[in-house]
């Protein structure tokens, strides 16, 4: 399998919460440690859902269903090849159990993988010059917490206007929103609330998976302090109840 691929056998911490969630469909925060396989706990559900879309309505070049920020074009060319691998995987496993025709196969290959992959200057600049956004479905921030620290933030306000404007005027579901976060430790530094949970728990928060609707998602992409006081009002909530 496609993990298998890559080396991976056991799931990390934030796949287990992360992977599940959003196949149901969640909005939702990841937050855990860089090197902890953040990126595949958002691309391999992401893609799954891609490929279960494709089902019902065909990629078309320039009609993307997913879009994908990261802060960097390196961390957005490794991203497009690591959901390029997990794709094509996908596809042909499934093409195989119904076809043998090498030509077929080699046209699923070079299809659309339905996912546009860059920097909010990158993705912008598409947008604007080609781009259809009438098919978005799923829109992922990778590195939310720091994205803004790399003078990105008028960018992501006109795509976050532009999707939010096609929602409204038209009778789409709206769109899942997956923001992927540092460890909450470094969002929110030596506080009360972490040096308490970490002392209760033994150990450092490895990860954590935080649910919000549409609108919190909106408001946490363009007021950056709402995701601090989203996770701490979470860790408060935790520790009361433990």
């Amino acid at each position: 399998m496609a993990a298998a691929e890559m080396d991976i056998w056991v799931p990390s911490e934030i796949q287990c919460v992360g992977i599940p969630a959003i196949l149901e469909g969640k909005s939702v925060v990841l937050s855990s440690d860089s090197g902890s396989g953040r990126t595949l706990a958002y691309l391999f559900p992401l893609v799954q859902l891609l490929i279960q879309d494709e089902v019902f309505s065909s990629m078309k070049p320039k009609h993307p269903r997913a879009v994908v920020l990261c802060t960097t074009e390196e961390l957005s060319d490794e991203g497009f090849r690591v959901a390029k691998l997990i794709s094509d995987f996908a596809r042909l496993k499934s093409a195989r159990e119904s076809s043998s025709d090498q030509s077929y196969l080699e046209e699923l290959l070079n299809a659309p993988i339905g996912m546009l992959i860059g920097t909010p200057s990158e993705v912008l600049q598409q947008i604007e010059e080609s781009i259809v956004t009438d098919n978005i479905k799923y829109l992922v921030l990778d590195e939310a917490d720091a994205i803004f620290d790399h003078g990105f933030g008028p960018e992501i306000s006109k795509i976050i206007k532009l999707l939010k404007n096609h929602i409204s005027e038209s009778n789409c579901q709206g769109l899942q929103i997956i923001l992927v976060t540092s460890t909450m430790s470094k969002i929110l530094g030596k506080s009360v609330i972490m040096e308490r949970i970490e002392h209760d728990n033994a150990g450092k928060l490895a990860a954590m998976l935080l649910e919000m609707d549409q609108m919190e998602a909106f408001e946490i992409i363009e007021f950056p302090d709402a995701l601090k006081k989203k996770m701490a009002e979470a860790i408060d909530f935790f520790t009361s109840g433990s």
